[in-house]
């Protein structure tokens, strides 16, 4: 997963806030208390943002928090998905079989000791 293209989409979805309450770039960054060109830089995907700041610019676009990261999100489980399939490719089905039976009892274990 790219970190580069994570800011970059939330980024963007940053900028299609602001533009549908249809405020500035400086009037956002005025009212999250944070300079023009952080914010420029955020919503190019440039830079990354703290959970503070991000909170900031959530609570100001009213939108929550996981609406910002519903992509970014989305982008990891993603990834997590093609990693499993990386593992499994070209796996006979009775291998298959066998990873499914030992994180079965894995989640068993770890169930039972937390």
């Amino acid at each position: 997963m790219d970190c580069l293209d994570l800011n970059a989409k939330l980024g963007l979805k940053i900028k299609q806030c602001r533009n549908n309450l249809k405020i500035t770039q400086e009037q956002l960054a005025e009212i999250i208390d944070l300079s023009q060109s952080y914010l420029g830089q955020i919503e190019r995907g440039v830079r990354g943002v703290n959970l503070e700041n991000l909170t900031k610019i959530a609570n100001a676009l009213n939108v929550s928090l996981d609406y910002l990261l519903s992509d970014y999100l989305s982008l990891y489980a993603n990834d997590l998905d093609v990693e499993w399939s990386n593992l499994i490719k070209g796996k006979s089905p009775q291998d298959k079989e066998t990873y499914i039976s030992l994180f079965k009892d894995l989640q068993k274990y770890i169930d039972r000791n937390n």
